[in-house]
């Protein structure tokens, strides 16, 4: 008999049905909503600074979003999305996409072209 045990809302480690395994308990939540505004915030987008290895970073978050993590938590659909899109566009080029306060001029970070 195969016996999981996870992390509750209450910083306890309890046994858990494998039923329940792939229920996302809010200390699970947290970071995929930081990761959320993160990706979707334009002030954030522009203040991050996206290079090669922070893109890289990103990427790998992608295979954990799944229809069962879809379905708790719609609001990463927005987050799948963004994450193709930076697969298929790249990077900006170095000085694009950076927030700099000195200048005048607003950089998304996300460049989208109507083909």
């Amino acid at each position: 008999l195969l016996r999981v045990t996870k992390l509750d809302e209450n910083s306890e480690w309890k046994e858990v049905s494998p039923s329940d395994l792939l229920r996302v308990t809010k200390l699970e939540g947290q970071p995929w909503l930081a990761l959320y505004h993160l990706t979707t915030s334009k002030v954030c987008r522009e203040s991050y600074g996206l290079d090669e290895y922070r893109k890289s970073q990103l990427m790998r978050l992608r295979r954990y979003i799944h229809e069962t993590l879809l379905d708790q938590l719609p609001v990463l659909g927005e987050v799948a999305r963004y994450l193709d899109e930076l697969s298929i566009l790249g990077v900006p080029a170095p000085g694009q996409g950076v927030h700099r306060p000195s200048s005048n001029a607003s950089s998304s970070g996300l460049l989208l072209q109507r083909v």
